[in-house]
């Protein structure tokens, strides 16, 4: 039972997130001609995973143009690279669960 417990917790749950956010969010993976876009899927479904990894940098404040412009540059960045490193997040949860499930602990 504490295996079938912590393969629920560590894997199951992760995955299903993951899913549930590619139900969701599922039509903004995909481009006018209807291909799947991989680099699109991998950031959406990862920026939850990832976003708390981002939050810490700084935001350029200003009142002019190019300042507004550095701004929304920096809030996009965030989200990308947020959304790339919660992937990888994702996918290091998932084999740490699996690794916790044979193990045992």
């Amino acid at each position: 039972m504490n295996r079938l417990k912590i393969f629920a917790v560590h894997v199951l749950l992760p995955v299903l997130a993951a899913w549930l956010i590619f139900e969701v969010f599922g039509t903004f993976m995909y481009d006018k001609q209807g291909e799947f876009q991989l680099l699109w899927a991998w950031i959406i479904i990862g920026l939850p995973f990832g976003f708390h990894k981002i939050r810490t940098w700084s935001i350029f404040v200003g009142l002019s143009e190019e300042a507004l412009f550095l701004t929304l540059f920096s809030i996009i960045l965030r989200l990308v690279v947020g959304g790339i490193l919660g992937g990888l997040a994702l996918v290091g949860m998932v084999i740490s669960g699996i690794y916790k499930t044979v193990r045992g602990y």
